[in-house]
């Protein structure tokens, strides 16, 4: 019931915004529309929320349509993201026509990479990048002295900051085997790294507040265990 009311909705956006493209009718100025309008290029928010197993992945197309019908020079690029294999057959096709609206499309590992390669694309650029976190160059200088003196035995040690988070492995057969092999894999790395290179793991949260217990919390106590 969900994709079919989903892409009712979609079908209906694709409309309206046909009608006033044919009618040579700006879009309305309210929701920031006249913004992606005007815009010379967009640059896509990167991250992992293509997920057609979340509640979350009918909106986002939803809201993609409507950047696609908003935009008039219709150059968008696709900061690194991460895309789940899309089980449901219109689901896929309909993400397959917008993504092909797409002047280039960054994929942030082989995963991702090899199924959008698959959907055989023939408008959009896909090159396979690292996540853009990779790309920062952090300040060391700047690191907070509470930080340095609790983790590191002097500020000019190297060491990896990690984050995890509780998947849930929605194409998996068996979901503890899964969860079981993520948090090894994870600890096993920062130890790896630790025997290997004398570089520590910093384990970083990035959902939810140190109290609350939720979260990554829980994920990331599992691999600090190991």
């Amino acid at each position: 019931i969900q994709v079919t009311v989903g892409i009712l909705n979609i079908l209906s956006l694709s409309t309206f915004y046909s009608t006033l493209k044919c009618l040579n009718i700006t879009p309305p100025s309210f929701l920031g529309l006249r913004e992606i309008y005007d815009a010379d290029l967009i640059v896509m928010c990167p991250g992992g929320y293509w997920d057609s197993t979340k509640k979350s992945f009918i909106s986002n197309l939803i809201n993609l349509q409507a950047l696609i019908f908003c935009q008039k020079y219709n150059r968008i690029i696709w900061a690194p993201q991460s895309i789940e294999k899309i089980d449901n057959q219109l689901l896929e096709w309909k993400f397959k026509e917008l993504l092909n609206h797409a002047s280039i499309a960054f994929l942030r590992e082989s995963f991702s990479f090899k199924y959008v390669q698959s959907l055989n694309l023939t408008e959009v650029i896909c090159q396979l990048t690292p996540d853009l976190a990779f790309y920062y160059q952090p300040d060391l200088n700047s690191l907070d002295d509470s930080i340095i003196n609790k983790y590191l035995s002097k500020p000019e040690d190297k060491f990896v900051a990690c984050t995890a988070l509780e998947w849930h492995f929605p194409n998996s057969n068996d979901l503890k085997k899964s969860h079981k092999n993520y948090v090894e894999a994870l600890a096993q790395s920062s130890i790896y790294m630790a025997e290997k290179y004398d570089i520590k793991t910093l384990l970083v949260r990035q959902i939810g507040d140190s109290e609350d217990g939720k979260g990554d919390i829980k994920v990331l106590y599992e691999i600090q265990k190991l």
